[in-house]
């Protein structure tokens, strides 16, 4: 199942499921929101450094302000694409909210029936080899019971 895909899903169970990936999408904006504000931290500490001539702090901050960097620009490209979900998803849950509701959940139903059913009835092809055999044997009797001339 695609993560947009909705099908199968009644309306309610839908809008959770949407509202769980608006939930992740304002939780990673938040995450942005840290993330740039220790990015602005490390800048300001590089630059600090570099005022007073400390070098060996400089470069321990330049590399701390290319990590939140490389995470503030993880965390956008994550942003993106759950925007991108986000509103595939609201489409689909219109098209669900638009549509029939069912009843019954028709894959559910199979498995079901499945479950009651058992596997596929072995009994009755068990029955028609013994048939078979038994038939064999009785033509095999008969060829070695018929005379040679």
């Amino acid at each position: 199942m695609e993560d947009t895909d909705l099908n199968g899903l009644d309306y309610q169970s839908a809008k959770e499921y949407v509202l769980l990936y608006i939930t992740t999408l304002k939780k990673t904006d938040r995450e942005i929101g840290k993330a740039l504000s220790e990015l602005r931290k490390w800048e300001n500490r590089v630059k600090l450094a570099s005022e007073k001539g400390k070098d060996d702090l400089k470069e321990i901050a330049g590399q701390k302000a290319r990590e939140a960097k490389e995470t503030v620009k993880a965390l956008n490209a994550e942003r993106d694409e759950l925007i991108v979900k986000v509103e595939q998803l609201k489409r689909n849950l219109l098209r669900v909210k638009a549509g029939p509701e069912y009843s019954v959940d028709a894959d559910k139903l199979l498995a079901e029936f499945q479950m009651l059913l058992g596997e596929e009835d072995t009994t009755g092809k068990g029955i028609k080899e013994l048939e078979i055999d038994k038939s064999l044997d009785t033509l095999k009797e008969k060829l070695h019971k018929k005379p040679q001339t």
